[in-house]
């Protein structure tokens, strides 16, 4: 799944704080926009809610939360692109790769 952000950057949805969950990772393939039921999910929102750009663009204009959980959107210009969600096999080397360096972080960190 990709985000476009240059399309969005003249519209409020330039300030959504987007990511991209890993659908493959999450075991869920989401197939329709939750707004208009016929285009692909192209933003996910930090709620996990996806949707097609054209609606999620539309709602923002005058509603600054998501579409179904009402979540508040954060001020930010924080975007992610990604061309493919990875291997979970990636996903998980990553994670093990991040989880042992906590200790090491822990033990730097003043009391």
């Amino acid at each position: 799944r990709r985000l476009y952000y240059s399309a969005a950057a003249s519209s409020g949805a330039a300030k959504m704080c987007t990511s991209t969950l890993f659908s493959g990772v999450l075991g869920t393939e989401l197939e329709e926009c939750c707004i208009c039921m016929e285009h692909k999910p192209e933003v996910t929102l930090p709620c996990t809610h996806s949707y097609c750009l054209r609606c999620i663009e539309q709602w923002n204009v005058s509603n600054t939360t998501c579409p179904l959980c009402r979540e508040e959107f954060e001020s930010t210009n924080e975007t992610w692109v990604i061309s493919e969600a990875p291997e979970s096999s990636e996903v998980l080397s990553e994670m093990q790769k991040a989880l042992s360096k906590l200790p090491e972080q822990e033990s730097s960190i003043p009391l």
